[in-house]
């Protein structure tokens, strides 16, 4: 692959001037034999050489606090490191459950190699049909630390060491004692700590990417006081760690400040293997990435046309290596077609043939000659998507835009609305704003008032200043439009507020010492309460009536008996009951949707018996209704039976099928074989065991 073009400043370079503005020192001048003045290159590089150590410091000092509160609020969350294994497991809700049960598939495999066939044809994740986990699922993760942990295992034991400790916790009197173990021999503890070192590479990432801009130690500095005042609305990882984003936003954020770096002004090139190797990692850690990497091609289009300041060259060579990291993460995903026929293959080749093609470069009218190029970037980009899904007959991110089309429309269908209905799905709500402005707000006005003042003087931004402004705007309404996505836009708002203390745009020291003395002392107070609250949450995990449920099923159901029920809780009866399910929650499959579908028909308003034969033709052999479920309250039009009174207007007022079954009406096509105060599991048609009814929860 070639080397890179070069389009702009090296990052290590400076001028004299800025030099000594940054360090506080005049540059030493010697005189020369020719009788002109020379500047000493060897303080110079002195100077350079020990502010260079000052950021490293500064972005591993970030990277180690961001792993190790991350880890902290995790364990004070649940108390984690006194929970049994089911307890553990249990934490991990929803898709961490699904993507944590491969990880402990591994690591209970009797080899590494039927490991890999357990994942390669599966069985059990969407019963009765086998599927690639590793094509359908960003399970890589889950890949290398199971290879890590098999490996740590073999060593600890080959010298004779013991990775664990384990004794018994006493939970009081109406509960029984759990045997809890911790240290990296546990393989919870191993999965969970590996995920919070991880996201050390997210904290060096913030914190270097905020230096790339800034070129300010004040203002990285500035960065990470917010990031860390922020830290509950900047990322999931200390309670969530399973979750793809956990994996991928490092590597995102990573690679973001590498494209910021390869567009400034005579930079010394990045060895494209490095920049294809994180962009491929990112692809195969989280599926979301490439939705990130479309905005960002897009972004750096609208740089390439509006402000002319990437060259042609450069634009296609950033383009091709996104088109390298497509086609290896295409292979390692088992050749998956949704990454294929996505909005971010289609943009990436557009882009390149867009950028060759010079459309409409000989037209005199400059703004609308803009215009008219980005639209053609971004109607060609659809256009492409929508042939490649034609030809490959590929609908699995379909509902993306459907959900989009929600959002801007009176669009509704049955998966926009179970979407729009989850509360991480709807707009972003104004607490957020309001949390946001007393640390990140003031910060933010004073970052814009000095790029107005800059503007003003004619100062001339630098290219990677303006891609990220585009990014931040990019996020900004991606985290509108969907409020969990809000962790992308809260950490590039505090490396964007780093910018305010640049030199390039505000050369006078003092006033930049003058607006960061301003902006720590409005938001050092917010920011510890913040910290403080934030550390003063004190839980326990305790879920009895799911842990019952777990312990009936693992003693009594059969190793291959199939189950059916709300897409959260199959995750969890994979995980820690080994037992087949019909449906997950990992949504991007249009034939698991569809199934989902006729298995939330549980909550409708149907006949029995068509409620019954759809869970039969599913091959369902148990179904389990949480009380939750069926009789919760949810807040207007977004009660799953809502939901299909609006679809099946022609049932509408006929009793909901969950309600008949908790009452037992159940017209002898299901037989309830366990209950407590929030789980009823029922047993369809014939044939397996038969089960003992369980209504009073036993002492667990």
């Amino acid at each position: 692959m070639a080397e890179a073009p070069s389009d702009g400043e090296s990052l290590g370079e400076t001028s004299a001037e800025e030099q000594a503005d940054l360090d506080g020192s005049e540059t030493p001048v010697e005189p020369s034999t020719t009788g002109q003045a020379q500047v000493s290159t060897e303080p110079k590089l002195g100077k350079s050489f020990n502010r260079t150590q000052k950021f490293i410091f500064l972005a591993c000092m970030v990277g180690y606090l961001n792993s190790m509160i991350a880890s902290t609020l995790f364990e004070n969350d649940s108390f984690f490191s006194h929970l049994s294994e089911l307890e553990r497991e249990m934490t991990f809700r929803t898709e961490m459950g699904l993507y944590y049960s491969y990880f402990k598939r591994f690591t209970e495999a009797p080899d590494t190699v039927t490991a890999f066939q357990e994942l390669i044809w599966d069985n059990r994740t969407e019963y009765p049909g086998t599927i690639n986990v590793i094509k359908r699922f960003n399970i890589y993760p889950e890949i290398v630390m199971g290879v890590a942990y098999r490996a740590a295992s073999f060593v600890s034991d080959f010298l004779g060491m013991d990775a664990k400790d384990c004794y018994t916790v006493v939970r009081g009197e109406e509960r029984s004692s759990v045997y809890s173990c911790t240290g990296l021999g546990d393989p919870a503890v191993f999965y969970t700590t590996l995920v919070h070192w991880w996201n050390f590479i997210s904290g060096v990432s913030i914190a270097g990417l905020a230096a790339l801009l800034s070129n300010s130690f004040l203002g990285t500095l500035l960065c990470a006081a917010l990031y860390f005042f922020n830290f509950d609305q900047a990322t999931r990882v200390q309670w969530t760690p399973p979750l793809r984003e956990s994996f991928g936003y490092p590597l995102l954020i990573a690679q973001i400040t590498l494209t910021s770096y390869t567009i400034r002004e005579r930079a010394k090139p990045i060895h494209p293997f490095i920049y294809v190797l994180i962009s491929t990692m990112c692809l195969l850690c989280w599926q979301f990435s490439q939705f990130v990497f479309t905005a960002e091609i897009a972004c750096l289009y609208a740089v390439y046309i509006f402000h002319e300041r990437i060259s042609k060259t450069l634009m296609q060579y950033i383009a091709c290596m996104h088109l390298c990291a497509i086609s290896i993460a295409y292979i390692f995903l088992c050749f998956n077609d949704m990454l294929l026929c996505s909005l971010y293959a289609a943009i990436v080749v557009v882009t390149i043939i867009c950028s060759e093609a010079q459309l409409f470069s000989k037209w005199r009218l400059v703004r609308i000659r803009m215009l008219l190029q980005m639209g053609v970037l971004l109607l060609t980009t659809l256009g492409v998507k929508m042939l490649l899904a034609y030809l490959l007959n590929s609908n699995d991110d379909g509902h993306i835009f459907y959900l989009l089309a929600s959002k801007i429309s009176d669009y509704r269908n049955f998966d926009t609305m179970l979407y729009t209905c989850a509360p991480e799905f709807d707009f972003l709500k104004l607490d957020y704003v309001k949390n946001l402005s007393l640390t990140v707000g003031a910060s933010l006005l004073m970052m814009l008032g000095v790029c107005a003042w800059a503007l003003y003087q004619g100062v001339k931004f630098p290219t990677d200043i303006i891609y990220n402004f585009y990014q931040c705007t990019a996020f900004g309404a991606m985290a509108f439009t969907f409020m969990r996505l809000k962790v992308l836009l809260t950490p590039h708002l505090c490396i964007m507020s780093a910018i305010a203390l640049s030199p390039k745009l505000l050369p006078n020291k003092d006033a930049r010492r003058a607006i960061a003395a301003c902006v720590f002392a409005v938001t050092l107070l917010p920011g510890m309460h913040s910290i403080y609250h934030q550390h003063s949450h004190q839980g326990e995990y305790m879920n009895s009536d799911l842990e019952e449920l777990m312990y009936f099923i693992n003693d009594f159901a059969e190793p291959n008996d199939s189950f059916a029920g709300p897409m959260p809780l199959m995750a969890n009866i994979l995980l820690s009951t080994g037992r087949p399910i019909i449906n997950h929650p990992h949504y991007e499959n249009a034939a698991l949707r569809n199934k989902t579908k006729s298995v939330y028909t549980l909550l409708s308003r149907k006949p029995l018996a068509e409620v019954h034969q759809n869970l039969k033709n599913l091959q369902a052999r148990f179904v389990i209704i949480p009380r939750a479920w069926c009789l919760g309250k949810f807040r207007n039009g977004c009660s799953l039976t809502e939901i299909w009174d609006e679809l099946d207007p022609d049932n509408r007022g006929k009793p909901l099928v969950c309600q008949r079954l908790l009452r037992e009406d159940t017209e002898g096509l299901f037989e309830e074989i366990f209950s407590n105060e929030e789980y009823s599991m029922f047993s369809l048609g014939e044939g397996g065991a038969q089960y003992p009814p369980r209504r009073v929860p036993r002492n667990i």
